[in-house]
């Protein structure tokens, strides 16, 4: 809320005035409330002109507090008829829980990682939109690619590239695989405080093979440490 005023050839009028977005995206204003002449407010403040500006910009803050509440408390009722039957083909309910997942996907600057990728590769699709939505629902409904895909059609924001933009990337993402993880792992600081002093590998989806039970069977190249003292913080 502002205050402003209309002059006429004989009087000043003040008025508080708030500004808006219209429909169409352009902005414009509206009186909100009349104050009254400076002739009137001058005699019943008993100031001058000066005086009755810092008047009228007071109402406008006390007006605009008002009008903040108001907007917080109101309440919006959506209408529901029990005895309408839904549009046939046009989908109703969406799936909002990978927003939570979108804060951290965004929190490892993983948007950033694609974009260093896509400098590298040549390629129209959005390959952001692509790791993105296969992150989400892998956490969320486990899935190949294709059920993957059609999962991410129920999200409120439905994918932005084709089916077979998914397997093209699939190419993409395996050949820079390390440096995608490589590169979570740094803005993974970004998020919380660790200590990499030591890192400490899981090994569960490793399998090997082996004649004898005696552990020190295994051939130096497949021994795996339980623990690895990195150099330079990797």
């Amino acid at each position: 809320m502002k205050v402003t005023t209309s002059k006429s050839k004989n009087s000043e009028s003040f008025y508080i005035t708030q500004s808006y977005i219209d429909s169409n995206g352009k902005s414009t204003s509206k009186r909100i409330r009349k104050l009254g002449t400076l002739k009137e407010l001058a005699k019943t403040l008993g100031t001058d002109r000066d005086g009755v500006m810092e008047w009228a910009r007071e109402q406008a803050r006390l007006e605009t507090e008002n009008y903040k509440k108001e907007k917080e408390a109101k309440t919006v009722l959506v209408p529901f008829h029990a005895d309408r039957q839904l549009d046939y083909g046009c989908q109703k309910l969406y799936k909002g829980g990978y927003l939570f997942l979108r804060s951290v996907y965004y929190g490892l600057r993983l948007d950033q990682v694609c974009r260093k990728i896509r400098e590298r590769h040549k390629f129209q699709y959005d390959l952001n939109a692509i790791l993105s939505d296969l992150i989400y629902t892998r956490i969320l409904e486990p899935g190949s690619k294709r059920p993957s895909y059609r999962a991410a059609m129920d999200y409120l924001e439905k994918p932005s590239y084709e089916e077979h933009d998914v397997y093209r990337a699939l190419d993409v993402l395996a050949a820079e695989c390390d440096f995608i993880q490589s590169e979570a792992y740094k803005n993974s600081s970004f998020q919380s405080d660790r200590n990499d002093g030591v890192l400490y590998y899981d090994c569960t989806n490793y399998y090997f093979e082996t004649e004898q039970e005696d552990e020190h069977s295994f051939p130096p190249s497949l021994w795996f440490p339980s623990r690895y003292i990195p150099d330079n913080g990797f």
